[in-house]
């Protein structure tokens, strides 16, 4: 069975930077093909490929986690954090857009009173190589084959 929209899949893969440090790996990872629920050039390249197909993959920052954009840094006070004790480097918070719509943002940095947030995916700007194999395609529960 071919991958293609509505599909669920099961991959194994591992991505690295272009250091060819690895960055994140699964053993097995599923997915709903086409519903953006992986970096649109992964999903794109899965696109009509099979069970037991590997793969190599080199994807950049457009294709993947988008361009690194130095207007989603921002300083704020440590004030802005209330009720939140123990702030540390690496914590993630949900923070609301001008829109109204919400991103996650990464705290990069603490000194004394100001806090640095990044709205930045960690992997944005970089050029991503994946490996992956396709371990299982299969028609969603209560759809046909």
């Amino acid at each position: 069975m071919n991958i293609e929209d509505s599909r669920v899949v099961t991959i194994a893969y591992t991505l690295r930077n272009r250091k060819g440090e690895i960055l994140d790996s699964s053993e097995s990872f599923a997915y709903t093909q086409g519903r953006g629920e992986l970096v649109r050039g992964l999903e794109d390249a899965l696109q009509g490929k099979k069970e037991g197909d590997c793969f190599e993959l080199t994807l950049s920052p457009s294709e993947a986690y988008g361009d690194h954009m130095p207007a989603l840094i921002r300083t704020m006070p440590r004030s802005a954090f209330q009720g939140v004790e123990d702030l540390e480097v690496g914590m993630e918070f949900k923070a609301k857009r001008p829109d109204g719509s919400s991103m996650v943002v990464r705290v990069d940095e603490i000194e004394g009173d100001k806090v640095t947030v990044n709205g930045n995916h960690p992997f944005a700007g970089a050029t991503l190589d994946y490996e992956v194999k396709v371990l299982d395609v299969r028609a969603q529960e209560g759809t046909e084959t």
